[in-house]
């Protein structure tokens, strides 16, 4: 009984969930060489949209990294919010000097307790970028012109309205609210997991069901012993 039951809750957490690993939301690519650099010390919000019917889990925390050597030689903090509640929904999280992240695509990453977010828009929102730690904001073209960031829908589970930018002047960690149409290299996150919702309950009544036959096969047993 206990191996059917363990074998039914596997089969319903497979199928009602695609996993994949740590997958960056935001496909950042450094300023080129000749590019205007910017050092914007405010926050900078990038949004994003969790679709009708869809949950996405996210599991890391990141920020662009124009040298692409995993280092900070400042302070740049990171944090997702709610747009429409206008509330903090991580943890901060701090990117500070003298210490080596894990360097992904022009970004560093810590992880975090794993969040799922159901539909709804939310933000990526970062902060403390300066002269020698750079964003990678498209809005100050070269020559060469300043790259834009690509976008992973995980399956059409997120979308990235446009434009989805917004800023502010302040130097601690905000949801920034003044609209930019310009595109932003500088907070992102990593999904781990897109929970398929009609999906699960689907495969949870089967598990149910397989649960329940087991139970039963198990006392019809027991009885023909007696």
């Amino acid at each position: 009984m206990k191996k059917l039951s363990l074998i039914a809750a596997i089969i319903a957490l497979a199928c009602g969930t695609q996993a994949f690993g740590q997958t960056a939301a935001f496909d950042f690519t450094p300023i080129p060489n000749g590019a205007t650099q910017q050092g914007w010390a405010g926050n900078l919000a990038s949004l994003f949209i969790v679709n009708p019917d869809h949950s996405v889990t996210i599991s890391d925390l990141g920020v662009f990294n124009q040298s692409g050597t995993g280092y900070i030689t400042g302070t740049i903090q990171v944090a997702l919010f709610n747009v429409t509640t206008d509330q903090q929904i991580t943890a901060t999280v701090t990117f500070g000097p003298d210490t080596g992240y894990t360097a992904e695509s022009n970004a560093v990453y810590q992880s975090i307790t794993p969040i799922t977010l159901g539909p709804g828009t939310y933000a990526v929102d970062a902060v403390g970028f300066s002269g020698t730690d750079t964003n990678g904001n498209n809005g100050f073209p070269g020559p060469p012109a300043d790259p834009t960031p690509g976008f992973d829908t995980f399956g059409g589970a997120l979308s990235f309205p446009t434009p989805g930018s917004f800023y502010d002047s302040n130097h601690s960690l905000d949801l920034a609210n003044i609209s930019d149409p310009h595109l932003y290299e500088a907070g992102t996150f990593e999904v781990s997991a897109v929970p398929e919702g009609g999906a699960s309950s689907l495969y949870l009544l089967l598990a149910g069901l397989c649960c329940f036959g087991a139970i039963f096969a198990s006392r019809k047993q027991l009885a023909s012993r007696a």
